[in-house]
């Protein structure tokens, strides 16, 4: 994980001078550089990382939680904010299967609720979701 984070931070450093995120993404490479696993380290990210996306910064809150290998938690803000793109890319590269699947029912229930239902069966069917899916189909 700590070379995946050094790679990052090389990236973010590698950004043009000039770009519109440069200030951030040097912030940003300081920031990854200087991750601990020390708990306070972690406690002070995590407040930084709640207190962003209380102020509608949820992709750089959930950012800092990736971080700190919360990223169960950031998709779930990610769900809770409507980002269901981003939140489902997140779970499919970063959470446990059970954890996937779990990112995926909530985005089957979306789905639903936003008159996707044909998208939201077919996407139960692929999980293997049967009983789900035919809740759904039976609605």
């Amino acid at each position: 994980s700590s070379g995946i984070n050094a790679e990052y931070g090389q990236l973010l450093l590698e950004a043009e001078q000039g770009s519109a995120n440069f200030y951030q993404d040097s912030l940003r490479a300081s920031l990854i550089s200087s991750v601990s696993d020390s708990e306070v380290a972690q406690s002070t990210i995590k407040l930084v990382a709640t207190n962003l996306i209380a102020n509608d910064h949820v992709l750089e809150g959930c950012q800092l939680l990736c971080l700190i290998k919360k990223s169960s938690d950031a998709c779930r803000y990610m769900q809770n904010f409507h980002n269901y793109k981003e939140a489902i890319w997140l779970a499919k590269v970063s959470l446990a299967p059970e954890e996937y699947v779990e990112a995926m029912k909530s985005y089957i229930d979306y789905l639903v609720n936003r008159a996707s239902r044909h998208q939201a069966i077919l996407l139960a069917i692929s999980l293997g979701l049967f009983e789900r899916a035919a809740e759904h189909l039976l609605s």
